[in-house]
């Protein structure tokens, strides 16, 4: 297919079983609705449209939750705004990604499209630094100056203790992108443990 077309498969099999897909136009405008799909790149999408739009075709059996290198820790305090910080420390590149999530919140940031459940929870910003030995609750912050990411999609959702507020466990699966090299951070885990967030 061309640089404007994306392969189209039928019944979403992404080429599984020796389908063979079409070249459709890529769409040029997509509804802001964001129930989240999986791509045939395994990358998570707001919707098929804007799949679409990056050039490929989603996908029913390809899972956008496999775990992408990196240790992961979360912690989770309560307040007039309740507060949540997932950390994803990559050794391999001594760095430590840090998403901030608060509730209730009305909005997300400009360029900021992840969808969260529940929906009162909104991520507020993502940040990278050097140092992954530092990249956990309760550590000493981080060495270097922080590098804010101008945005992000994808999901993140949280097993709640029941009948509060309070995230037990949660799965993450968002790219963010930076102004600096490398330009785009992967936070892809499930069942992370919340720190004081399960009573």
């Amino acid at each position: 297919c061309s640089a404007e077309e994306f392969c189209d498969f039928p019944d979403d099999s992404c080429g599984t079983f020796d389908t063979v897909g079409q070249c459709s136009a890529r769409p040029e405008v997509c509804p802001a609705d964001c129930p989240g799909v999986c791509g045939c790149d395994g990358q998570f999408y707001c919707n098929a449209c804007s799949a679409q739009q990056a050039g490929v075709d989603v996908s029913e059996a390809t899972s956008c939750l496999k775990p992408v290198g990196g240790d992961y820790a979360a912690t989770y305090w309560a307040g007039g705004l309740d507060h949540l910080v997932v950390y994803k420390a990559e050794p391999e590149t001594d760095a430590c990604v840090t998403l901030y999530a608060d509730a209730p919140a009305e909005s997300a940031p400009e360029g900021f499209d992840v969808a969260t459940l529940p929906e009162t929870w909104v991520v507020t910003r993502i940040e990278k630094t050097s140092g992954a030995a530092g990249c956990a609750p309760g550590a000493s912050k981080p060495a270097g100056e922080a590098v804010r990411a101008m945005g992000a999609i994808g999901s993140l959702s949280m097993d709640l203790s029941g009948g509060t507020s309070m995230p037990c466990t949660l799965d993450v699966d968002i790219t963010a992108t930076f102004p600096t090299e490398p330009a785009t951070a992967l936070l892809r885990a499930t069942g992370v443990a919340v720190n004081d967030g399960c009573l």
